[in-house]
């Protein structure tokens, strides 16, 4: 019996300084090197963690940036809409306010309103548009919407000198 206990006090003893986990290792089981290794595993952890953390807020500086210019390209689209919708209107009352004298005079006048409203509607839809992607900040459709606001703008262009010949 004595030499049994003996035995189980062995081994006992000899499974708990097997553990490389230093929190594991038992009443007699303390490793200086495996605490060491533990230590510089989590060092390593914390340091790739904070290059991580260094990384992230790096892509955040560049899409708060990001988001920032989208943001003042609508903002400055949305003014442009609203010069093109004032122009647009003054020139619609100019042309109502205009007595077409002949046929011809009579017929141009009915087209170039009829292209104004086309004009209003198109711009109309660019702002749906535009309110619709506000909250997406698309750089596609944002250089698409630019684009048709372009368009747009040489076609009032084009109508203004028209009005203004049609006197």
């Amino acid at each position: 019996m004595r030499y049994l206990v003996m035995i189980l006090a062995v081994v006992l003893l000899a499974g708990c300084a097997t553990h490389e986990d230093p929190r594991q290792g038992g009443l007699f089981g303390y490793n200086p090197a495996a605490y060491e290794k533990r230590q510089n595993a989590l060092k390593e952890k914390i340091e790739a963690e904070e290059a991580r953390k260094a990384v992230l807020l790096e892509r955040q500086k560049k899409l708060v940036s990001e988001v920032q210019s989208k943001k003042k390209k609508q903002l400055n689209l949305k003014k442009e809409l609203g010069s093109m919708s004032k122009d647009i209107s003054l020139l619609e009352r100019h042309l109502i306010r205009q007595r077409a004298t002949t046929a011809q005079a009579l017929e141009k006048r009915h087209e170039l309103i009829k292209q104004i409203k086309a004009l209003k509607y198109q711009v109309a839809e660019i702002e749906k548009k535009k309110q619709s992607e506000l909250g997406e900040l698309n750089g596609k459709s944002s250089k698409a919407m630019q684009a048709e606001v372009t368009r747009l703008k040489s076609k009032l262009a084009f109508l203004l000198e028209e009005g203004a010949s049609f006197e």
